[in-house]
């Protein structure tokens, strides 16, 4: 992972794109349309660092994670986590609640990150 902007497949696999170019991504790519994609993936989607700047704290800012999925694949809420690690943000409350982790969703970025590390 070495963009913050890309798609995380049913397998967990991460697939990078760059800013605002999930669509180009996904039918270049991954040959299919983005609506398709959107019904199976997650599209991760990051501000570039200087919006990001504006709009509040780095360690409280989280991307946005989009799927029209009910429910994400173990291995994409595994790549989630990684993801979140690797570039310190905060796992979207998807993630806490289809890991049954109710009671960190309210913790700290920074604390969320440490248990993550650790292995929740």
């Amino acid at each position: 992972m070495e963009s913050e902007n890309g798609w995380i497949l049913p397998d967990g696999k991460y697939v990078e794109c760059a800013f605002n170019k999930h669509i180009h991504c996904a039918e270049v790519e991954l040959g299919m349309k983005e609506e398709e994609l959107e019904k199976i993936a997650v599209k991760v989607s990051c501000l570039p660092a200087s919006i990001r700047m504006i709009t509040g704290s780095r360690h409280e800012y989280h991307p946005n994670f989009l799927t029209e999925r009910k429910k994400m694949t173990k291995k994409q809420l595994a790549t989630i986590e990684q993801y979140c690690i690797k570039f310190r943000y905060r796992p979207p409350l998807d993630f806490f609640f289809q890991n049954g982790w109710h009671d960190l969703a309210d913790l700290k970025t920074t604390d969320i990150l440490s248990i993550l590390e650790k292995g929740a």
